[in-house]
Formats: C-alpha cells, structure tokens, sequence
C-alpha cells in the first residue's frame, strides 16, 4: 500500500495507484482549467504551509483515503443520468465515503463541504483530513464536491449538497446510519454553503430534508452584507449569485439574519485569518445567542485560514472539542 509523505506534491498525490480514480475530486473544480496545477501541482506537501494549509492533517487526511480506497468504493455520484440532462457537471457531483475502522453506531453520520471560495472544492486540505480525525472517533464521514467555478454558483452547490444528503438517507442501510442523525460542516466557502443550508428557508427544510442535530463551520462566511461595501469583496458575491445580485439577495442568504430555525452549531476560526474576518464567526454566534440556539465560537489568535485540522495552531484539538459539543446536545 502506498504511503504519502510530504515529499509527495499536490498534483502527484492524483497519480498515486490508489487515488488515481478519484484524484480529480481531490481539487475539484467545473472551470476546465489547469490554473491550480500550474500555480501550485508541483509544490511537496511538506511546503503547503507557506499557503497556511495544514501539511501534517493533509498527508494523515490522503493516508486515509488510500485505506479507504482499498476497498474500491471511489466517488458515490448522486443524480441519475435524466437529473443530468440540464447540466452535463451533475455526472461529476457526489460524495467520497470515509467508513473509520471501528464505527460508533450511536454518533451521527458528518457530512463535509471543503472550501475553495465557490472556485474549487479543496477536499485534499481540509475535509479529508477532518474526515480522518472524524473518523478516529467513529463517526461516518461523508466528503461532498459541489458545483463551482465561475460566477452564480447558488443554488447549485445548495441543491448539491442536499442531493448528496438525500441520497445518503436513501441509502442508509448500506451504509449503516440513521437517516434522521447527522450533522453537516464546511471550511471557508464550504462553511457558508453549511451556514447556509442551515437556513430554514434556503436550507435543509426548503430541501425536505430533517434539520442537522449540529453544524460545523469553520471560518465561515456568515455576513454578506459587508461585502457590499468594496468591489474587492463584492467578487465573492458574484462567484455566488452572479453578475446581477441585487442587495436584497444578500439579505437572503445571509445567515446571520436567519437564525430563527437554526440548528445547534460549533464553529472555529482565528483572529488573524486575513481572508475571512473573524467577525464573521462572532457574528453567528451573536444571533444564535438571540435566538437561544445552543452554539459554540471557537476563536484562537494564531492560525489563519485555510487551517483545515488546525495541527500546530491555537485551535489545534477542535476536532475532539466539536464532538464533545455534538455529544452534549440532547
């Protein structure tokens, strides 16, 4: 069986026997491009810190998918070939399944949106190695690809990561989960779309779906309306909504104005993050507190973003802390 280490690069590891089936949902992305190949596919893991990824979580995180991979279970797609036809990237959505070596059938099952900024869907850096630090605890781990790349990604990433969720519940005897029990979480761009499903009315029960017990964000973006304010920010609202967003849309969906129906939720972040202000994080939990939703604001000085399992950062151990939190809810 192959090991990774941090010699190995980011474009390498999809080469590699075991994950060369699924090595392009490792960096996923709907704009048929090579920019991040070009920018970064030749950098050694033991050098991604330099982008404030966490090199020690990403080698544990793709050590675990090979182990996983053994047993050839590649990518779960989840829309049939007729919910494909109004848009040929659908065959590409759906979810790598993370079974831990020795489940706890009592834990819900974690489904996992990695972060990208709504351009790519960096699974390899944040969610897998999350999903493997999930998975020593016993939870079933479900890392999801959504659409994205471009502007106007919304609703699609939503209907994805319902689509993946549905289709988890639909098929729960074979993974052996209760399809009521589950909690959903996300990093960066991820963290919105989970903050976001977490919505009533944009998220899970617009969808039909049962509310999460919990949500984990991790440096999330939860207030689009400051986005508004510089050209430089209102970018990541058109990669969301398009060219023609309107104002009352970043109302909409902004998370911290909807809280009403939330579901309970830990999040984490750093103060220094330099991509998404922590703010954020402090904001959600402000109107979680109105709302009298059992939640948690995990805000350490050092880290940054991108930070993934926190090894070696002041949040290093969130992991374990998140679950105590899940643990506690009745």
């Amino acid at each position: 069986m192959t090991v990774v280490t941090k010699n190995d690069t980011i474009a390498g590891v999809r080469e590699i026997p075991e994950l060369k089936e699924i090595g392009k949902y490792l960096m996923f992305s709907c704009v048929e491009n090579d920019e991040m190949d070009r920018e970064h596919g030749g950098t050694p893991l033991g050098e991604i810190g330099a982008m404030h990824w966490d090199a020690d979580g990403t080698v544990k995180g793709l050590n675990n998918l090979i182990r996983v991979e053994k047993k050839n279970r590649g990518m779960h797609f989840v829309y049939s070939g007729e919910e494909c036809a109004d848009d040929p990237w659908k065959r590409e959505i759906g979810f790598l399944y993370l079974e831990p070596e020795e489940p706890d059938e009592s834990r819900p099952f974690v489904v996992l949106c990695a972060g990208g900024g709504y351009q790519c869907v960096c699974t390899m850096v944040e969610s897998a190695p999350v999903g493997a630090a999930l998975g020593e605890l016993g939870y079933k781990v479900f890392l999801v690809n959504y659409r994205v790349g471009g502007t106007g990604v919304l609703p699609n990433a939503l209907d994805d990561l319902a689509a993946s969720i549905r289709y988890i519940r639909g098929h729960a005897d074979e993974f052996g989960i209760n399809p009521d029990n589950y909690i959903v979480g996300g990093f960066s761009a991820g963290g919105n779309l989970t903050c976001t499903f977490g919505m009533a009315q944009a998220g899970y029960k617009k969808y039909g779906l049962p509310k999460p017990k919990a949500l984990f964000p991790v440096y999330p973006v939860t207030e689009l309306e400051p986005l508004l304010a510089t050209e430089e920010s209102r970018t990541f609202l058109r990669f969301m909504f398009g060219e023609d967003f309107t104002e009352e849309t970043a109302r909409e969906y902004s998370p911290v104005l909807h809280a009403e129906e939330y579901p309970p939720c830990y999040t984490v972040c750093c103060r220094d993050d330099s991509t998404v202000d922590a703010h954020n994080t402090a904001a959600l939990k402000e109107a979680l507190d109105r709302q009298g939703i059992a939640n948690v604001a995990e805000i350490g000085e050092t880290g940054e973003h991108g930070f993934g399992l926190g090894t070696n950062t002041d949040v290093e151990g969130w992991v374990e802390r998140a679950a105590a939190f899940e643990r506690g809810l009745a």
